[in-house]
């Protein structure tokens, strides 16, 4: 499960941080960006054309901008679930090698997925029955970590 988790966030991790790299290079120097001020006996035609070309610009710049905050999130998600795939991983093989820390780990990891359903399950309508699922599933894995772990 680590490694279904861990290796595509990691890859989009990657790619988003490249994105990212790849936008903040290709940003102009703001000391190249000129006025938009405007005189029509020293610019001419030219420089009625050049104020219409940065109104028309400016929403894109906006929207990119949106974009590369939008990215930035995705890739502090992607981040974290390549640490939360790694933890899951190496738990897991601690898990198979009978490791006391990872009967620990995997208690807490646990024991947050029971705490977080069954708040989740309060803030939610009431009424469903898929509701006790995941509340069921944490207290197996529990009572399969405390009781039949040898």
């Amino acid at each position: 499960m680590g490694l279904l988790l861990g290796i595509p966030s990691l890859l989009v991790c990657l790619l988003l941080t490249a994105f990212k790299i790849d936008i903040a290079r290709s940003k102009p120097d703001p000391s190249a960006e000129s006025g938009s001020d405007i005189n029509l006996k020293r610019d001419g035609i030219v420089g009625v054309v050049g104020v219409v070309a940065t109104v028309i610009v400016k929403p894109l710049e906006f929207v990119g901008e949106g974009i590369d905050w939008i990215a930035g999130i995705l890739d502090i998600v992607a981040a974290a679930l390549t640490m939360a795939g790694a933890c899951l991983f190496f738990t897991g093989r601690g898990l198979v090698l009978h490791a006391t820390w990872a009967r620990i780990a995997a208690g807490l990891a646990a024991s947050g997925f029971l705490l977080i359903s069954f708040l989740a399950m309060t803030a939610l309508r009431r009424g469903a029955a898929f509701d006790l699922i995941p509340i069921g599933v944490s207290i197996y894995m529990l009572w399969v970590l405390i009781r039949r772990f040898n």
